[in-house]
């Protein structure tokens, strides 16, 4: 909705009132790309007095984020729509992207959704699921042959919207 009134799209367009639901985006959900779009609003003053200094409190949690919040982000809600393999690959490119939760999101996921007993190849073909033991454990690798550590499910932990 934030977006809709920042850009005029379907609604009148309301830099103010998309300034408060960004807000609310970040603060109560630390939804990353409105972290990010607030920061840029409060420094540009869009919708808002310009504020360099509250400005750069956004921004800065927006680096520290790293680029990989929205890659996560995108995993889970994925996952909670059911659309599993898209989840996986969507982990699995936050884990490349640094963030090795990620990595265990994805093996969770193929676990226990998608199963593993056949090849699962991303639509970029970065990743593919390698099946080491039916029962535990899968090694990732990605189409170069670079593969990630094995990871056995009795380890690996489900995202929950505390880790995003």
């Amino acid at each position: 909705a934030a977006f809709c009134l920042e850009t005029g799209l379907g609604v009148a367009k309301d830099s103010s009132r998309a300034v408060g639901m960004y807000r609310i985006a970040a603060k109560k959900f630390g939804h990353f790309a409105s972290v990010r779009t607030l920061g840029t609003m409060l420094m540009e003053g869009r919708g808002v007095t310009r504020s360099a200094d509250e400005a750069m409190q956004y921004l800065f949690a927006a680096m520290h984020i790293g680029p990989w919040a929205g890659w996560l982000r995108r995993g889970l809600d994925h996952y909670l729509n059911d659309y599993y393999e898209q989840s996986v690959n969507c982990y699995l490119h936050g884990g490349e992207l640094g963030y090795e939760v990620s990595q265990s999101n994805a093996a969770f996921v193929l676990n226990r959704k998608v199963g593993l007993s056949r090849q699962l190849t991303a639509p970029d073909s970065l990743y593919s699921a390698v099946v080491l033991d039916h029962s535990t454990d899968l090694e990732l690798c990605t189409s170069e042959g670079t593969c990630l550590p094995s990871l056995s499910s009795a380890s690996i932990q489900p995202a929950t919207r505390g880790d995003v």
